[in-house]
C-alpha cells in the first residue's frame, strides 16, 4: 500500500482504504479498481492524496478494461436496483457472472476498448446500459445464451460512434448542424457495419447495434419500424438506453427520468420491459443527498424492494440546518417522512 495524489493518478489503480466523506458515508470502496471518472470526481471534491495497492494493480490493458467494466456494472447494480429481496438477489447475481463472463471475449474487449480510446463517456454508458439490459432479460427469464448475446450486444450497442468521432471529432455539442445530427444518428449504420460480417457475434446482438433507436410507434431510426418488426432483446436495450441518456447526458433526476419512460409504455417502449423497469429501478440511487418534508437533509443509503420512493436514510443534518450523525430512517417504517426533494 502507498499514498498516491490524486492527480498522478492514470486509472487501472486499485483503492487500498474506502473514501469517506465528512459525514462518514463510504464514497468508494477499498478494492475499487479506479476509473478515470472517479479520479476527475476525487478531483473535484479536493481529495488530493489517498491510498493504492502497489502489488497488484492489473498488468495489461485488456486486465484493465475488465475489472473496470465489472467494476462499473457492479456500481450499477449497488446504486439503481432495489436488494433487499433474496429473489433479486439472485437475478442480480447471475446478471453480474453473465457479464463477466461475456466479457472474457477478447473480441468484446477490444471493441469497448475501441469506443473507450474516443470517448470516456461513451464507455461508461455502454457499461451502464448492459448493466441494466442484463438484469431485465434475466428477470424477464430470457434462456442463459439469449442473455448473453443480449450482454455482448449492449456492451457494444454504441461503437459506430468510433466511426463518427474519427469523421466529425469528439465535440459533438457546439455547433450543431444538420450534417452533425445526421453522422450522429449513422453510428447505427456504422456499428453494424463493422460487426455484420463477424462470425463471434450473434445475431440477436447484432440488431441491437443496429435498431437500438427504433421505437414501437415508427419514430426511431433508422428504418422506423414499428413494435411487431422489433425483437424484444431490442426493446429491451431501447429503454435501458434511453434511460441512461436521460439522467447522464440530459441530466434529469432519476425519478424524472423514470417518469418520462413509464410516460411512453405502449407507446415508444414495449409496456411489459416498461413494466420491469418500473419495478426494479430505484427513483432515488444510492448516494443521493435528499430533503425530506420535515426539512431533515439525508442521503440514500439502501433502497427497499418493490418501494423505490421509499430508500433507507442516513440523516445528515436536522430540520435547523445542524449536522447529525447515526440517524437512519427508513421510509417504509417512517411512514410520515417522505422525500420532498432532491439536492
Amino acid at each position: 500500500m502507498k499514498i498516491v495524489k490524486t492527480q498522478d493518478l492514470t486509472g487501472g489503480e486499485i483503492l487500498a482504504r474506502d473514501i469517506i466523506n465528512e459525514s462518514e458515508v463510504v464514497l468508494i470502496p477499498a478494492g475499487t479498481v479506479l476509473r478515470s471518472d472517479y479520479i476527475v470526481k476525487l478531483m473535484e471534491i479536493g481529495t488530493q492524496t489517498l491510498y493504492i495497492r502497489d502489488d497488484d494493480k492489473p498488468e495489461n490493458k485488456e486486465n484493465v478494461i475488465y475489472e473496470e467494466c465489472v467494476d462499473m456494472l457492479k456500481t450499477t447494480f449497488e446504486t439503481y436496483f432495489t436488494s433487499d429481496d433474496s429473489e433479486l438477489k439472485e437475478v442480480k447475481k447471475l446478471a453480474s457472472e453473465i457479464i463477466e463472463n461475456v466479457l472474457k471475449n477478447k473480441e468484446v474487449i477490444i471493441n469497448i476498448n475501441e469506443l473507450k480510446k474516443y470517448d470516456e463517456k461513451k464507455y461508461s454508458h455502454s457499461i451502464n446500459v448492459a448493466s441494466m439490459a442484463t438484469l431485465f432479460a434475466v428477470k424477464m427469464k430470457f434462456d442463459k445464451r439469449t442473455v448473453e448475446n443480449i450482454a455482448v450486444g449492449s456492451l457494444l450497442h454504441d461503437i459506430g460512434y468510433s466511426v463518427v468521432f474519427s469523421k466529425i471529432g469528439t465535440n459533438l455539442s457546439n455547433d450543431v448542424t444538420i450534417h452533425k445530427i445526421t453522422e450522429m444518428q449513422n453510428h447505427v449504420i456504422y456499428g453494424y457495419g463493422m460487426v455484420s460480417d463477424e462470425k463471434w457475434l450473434n445475431n440477436i446482438s447484432k440488431d441491437i447495434i443496429l435498431c437500438h433507436h427504433e421505437r414501437c410507434d415508427g419514430s426511431g431510426y433508422p428504418f422506423h419500424r414499428t413494435s411487431e418488426n422489433i425483437p424484444m432483446p431490442v426493446k429491451i436495450v431501447a429503454v435501458c438506453d434511453e434511460f441512461d441518456i436521460m439522467v447522464y447526458q440530459n441530466h434529469l433526476r432519476v425519478h424524472e427520468a423514470i417518469e418520462r419512460i413509464v410516460g411512453q409504455a405502449g407507446v415508444k417502449f414495449d409496456f411489459d420491459v416498461v413494466k420491469v423497469f418500473n419495478e426494479m429501478v430505484a427513483a432515488y440511487p444510492i448516494g443521493s443527498t435528499v430533503v425530506t418534508n420535515t426539512g431533515e437533509i439525508g442521503v440514500v443509503i439502501g433502497q427497499n424492494n418493490k418501494c423505490p420512493t421509499r430508500p433507507i436514510l442516513q440523516i445528515i443534518k436536522d430540520r435547523n440546518g445542524n449536522a447529525v450523525t447515526g440517524v437512519v430512517e427508513d421510509l417504509t417504517k417512517n411512514l410520515t417522512m417522505f422525500i420532498r426533494d432532491i439536492c
